[in-house]
């Protein structure tokens, strides 16, 4: 199973594996069934992969805050990210107002 190492660019080395199932090279090997194959054989995805508009829209809101709280950001950066996050936050409620139409319609 070992395929070998790469070489970081930073120094170091990165262990690559051969997927049993698909021949590819890879990281990581998932054990989600009876052998140890690649996520591409699983047909696994990211979490992110999973995510709907409205969920990609609430994390970049949640994140937008969390760059906001911290301390340091000169106040040009924090007025830039105010903008962003009042864009993104108008998003999130058009998006919410979306579905929640949509249910309201199916039982309706």
């Amino acid at each position: 199973m070992p395929a070998g190492v790469d070489a970081c660019n930073y120094g170091g080395e990165r262990p690559r594996f051969l997927c049993p199932g698909g021949g590819r090279r890879v990281g990581v090997l998932a054990s989600a069934g009876k052998y140890f194959l690649c996520r591409h054989c699983y047909r696994l995805k990211y979490c992110s992969q999973w995510e709907t508009d409205l969920d990609l829209a609430m994390r970049k809101v949640r994140d937008l805050k969390e760059r906001l709280n911290r301390k340091g950001p000169h106040q040009r950066t924090r007025d830039r990210l105010r903008h962003r996050l009042n864009e993104a936050i108008e998003r999130e409620n058009d998006l919410f107002i979306m579905r929640f139409g949509l249910l309201l319609m199916r039982h309706a």
